[in-house]
């Protein structure tokens, strides 16, 4: 929820006197009014993201759109809770882990957010069933490449402290059932396949506020550092700027396909996932 302070009329007139704070109204106009056709149509599987971590929005998300059963200490200032357990959501031959990143991995948290992300992540592991098929869902990508906000030309992993906590897991990974891992955070579109058993990563981070600077060819070939630190090559990674959204698709003899559209629903992309 992006209505965090008064906004200023005077850059931005056409928001002169809008809701704003972690309350209903500003909800209903971020969030659920524009979403009212999706929420009628089809259940929804919501993940907590930076902008409802425990220092700005985080009373209203636990009210409207938590997946947990909650206490009564959770809806004070005091409870928040920083990294709530992860669950699981089954479908007919399909499971999803559903964890919580919002928290940065910066924060000065005892213990570190490192070891809080590595005992989620085991508690996660430990909800796999062997044989079906399994993806995760977080806000903070496990593996990803943004640009520098001060010099694009510059790239950086995305995010060590998650990629540390994921080898600290008891089989130094995710079981081999987990085939994808969808998030957000990064303002761009990606996909990054690995040579090795880790899932791929999709990031669909087209749908929200300004978006990040374009990862270009040039800025490609400039850092391939970034590319050795991830374990892939610039051929396992493609990246998407304009505002859209991903649409996953079941094909009919098996399989997935993934759909990049812009707003008008034209696709500009199109990838199967294995």
């Amino acid at each position: 929820m992006y209505r965090e302070a008064e906004c200023d009329a005077d850059a931005q007139p056409g928001c002169r006197g809008s809701p704003w704070g972690d309350k209903w109204d500003t909800w209903e106009t971020d969030f659920f009014s524009p979403a009212a056709p999706l929420l009628r149509v089809a259940p929804w599987i919501v993940t907590r993201g930076n902008h409802e971590d425990c220092g700005r929005n985080h009373l209203g998300w636990l009210r409207f759109l938590d997946g947990r059963t909650l206490t009564d200490s959770d809806l004070t200032d005091e409870g928040c809770p920083l990294i709530p357990d992860p669950y699981k959501v089954g479908f007919e031959d399909l499971d999803v882990l559903v964890m919580d990143t919002s928290t940065s991995p910066s924060a000065d948290l005892d213990p570190s957010p490192q070891e809080r992300y590595a005992d989620d992540f085991t508690q996660a592991a430990a909800l796999v069933n062997q044989g079906r098929t399994t993806w995760s869902v977080t806000h903070r990508a496990f593996w990803g490449i943004f640009p520098d906000w001060r010099n694009p030309s510059v790239l950086e992993v995305a995010d060590p402290i998650l990629q540390a906590a994921i080898s600290m897991m008891p089989n130094g990974g995710w079981p081999s059932e987990v085939k994808l891992a969808l998030a957000g955070h990064i303002h761009l579109f990606e996909i990054l396949s690995f040579p090795d058993s880790r899932p791929q990563q999709v990031i669909s981070g087209g749908g929200g506020t300004a978006r990040d600077a374009a990862i270009t060819s040039e800025a490609i070939d400039g850092n391939p550092e970034v590319f050795a630190q991830l374990g892939i090559t610039p051929d396992d990674f493609e990246s998407y700027r304009e505002f859209g959204y991903v649409l996953l698709e079941r094909l009919p003899a098996g399989g997935w396909s993934l759909r990049v559209k812009e707003l008008d629903g034209v696709q500009v992309e199109q990838f199967s996932l294995r």
